[in-house]
Formats: structure tokens, C-alpha cells, sequence
């Protein structure tokens, strides 16, 4: 079937100015947040007992995503993006992420975005997470190799996961789910993907 997200613009312009220049490093104890913006150069979170996304798009340009804490992650209308094959997502700590998608907007229903920068590359992702973890919306990761571990029960209070990706390793001690919408998830599904289950393959 047609990739439903090819004709999706991209949630930012590469000419949009840097909010971080330079690798972005977050060692607290405690409770912190963490606001939107452009990172350029990647950001880190090393230490943390809990971590609250402020609602926005969270985008990488030229450095990695990295958490390397079993912190809980927080984050509502929060959508992560990818900009070109410099920029993965490492979830290196088994933390447990509850994001979800924006529900309005020109990217409803988007929680992640690879851009079209990566696409003759194989962009290596690795995604540890722990139990409670879930993911509303869709996963749009189209030029990546995903490696992703789950601990425990993944997505059990979703309203809607999907995923695209050009590879995943899915190693599973416990139950994942990737689930169609109900009426409660409706908000989650972007433009144009429709609402049919299953696995499938896309241009």
C-alpha cells in the first residue's frame, strides 16, 4: 500500500534556528521538565528520577536523542523529530515513557517523525523500555532499523500505536501491543492513515 505519511510536510524547516547549538546534557536528581525546541547537536538526560516533556515538537538536528536513565518519562501533545540520518533516539535505561501525540494540528496523531534527510540511510534506533510504557499515536520512522526491548507490558493503556519503519527487532520478555483505534483513540490517528489493523507493507 502507499506510505500514508508521504505527503506529510516536515514538523520543522532546516532553516529554522538552533535552540540549543551544542550538545544539550541533563544530569538532576529529582523531579525535571524539559521544553521544546530545535537541538542541534543532540541532547542527554543521564540522571533523573522523573521527566516531564512540556507539549510542543521536541526536534534533533545532527546528534542523537539519548536517555541513559531508568527515570519515568512524561510527556502529553509532544511530538519527536528526527531531522536528517545524524539524529536517532537511544533509550539506553529502560525508562518508562508515557507520551503521547498532539491531538490537533497540522501533525495530529504524530509522536515520531523521521525526515527525509535519513532516506538512503539506515538510521539505527534503539528503544529499551520498561513496564507501564506506552506510546499514543504513530511512530513514523520509515528509514531506521529499530531495535526495540521490551520489559514487562508495553502499550496495555494506549489508545492507539502504529508503526513504519524500514526494520524492527522486536525482543519481547512480556506482551507489546501496536493497537487499531478505538473511539478513545481517535485523536491519535493521523490524516490519511485510515483505521484498518494488521501488518502490512508500504512503499
Amino acid at each position: 500500500m502507499p506510505d500514508p505519511m508521504a505527503g506529510m510536510p516536515e514538523p520543522a524547516s532546516p532553516n529554522d534556528a538552533c535552540t540549543s547549538q551544542s550538545l544539550k546534557t541533563i544530569n538532576s536528581q529529582g523531579k525535571s521538565s524539559l521544553e521544546p525546541g530545535i537541538y542541534c547537536g543532540g541532547l542527554t538526560v543521564n540522571a533523573t528520577d522523573e521527566l516531564t516533556l512540556k507539549p510542543g515538537i521536541y526536534a534533533f538536528r545532527r546528534g542523537a536523542l539519548t536517555l541513559n536513565t531508568s527515570a519515568k518519562v512524561i510527556g502529553k501533545d509532544v511530538l519527536f523529530y528526527f531531522e536528517d540520518a545524524q539524529s536517532p533516539l537511544f533509550l539506553n535505561g529502560a525508562a518508562i515513557l508515557q507520551v503521547s501525540a498532539p491531538t490537533s494540528g497540522a501533525h495530529a496523531g504524530i509522536l515520531m517523525f523521521q525526515g527525509r534527510q535519513a532516506k538512503d540511510s539506515s538510521v539505527q534506533f534503539r528503544i529499551n523500555t520498561s513496564a507501564g510504557s506506552f506510546y499514543n499515536g504513530a511512530i513514523y520512522l520509515p528509514y531506521a532499523v529499530v531495535d526495540w526491548n521490551v520489559s514487562g507490558s508495553l502499550n496495555s493503556e494506549s489508545k492507539f500505536t502504529a508503526l513504519i519503519t524500514r526494520v524492527l527487532n522486536l525482543y519481547v520478555s512480556g506482551t507489546a501491543f501496536f493497537k487499531k483505534p478505538g473511539e478513545e483513540g481517535k485523536d491519535f490517528v493521523p490524516n490519511g492513515f485510515g483505521r484498518g489493523g494488521g501488518v502490512r507493507l508500504v512503499e
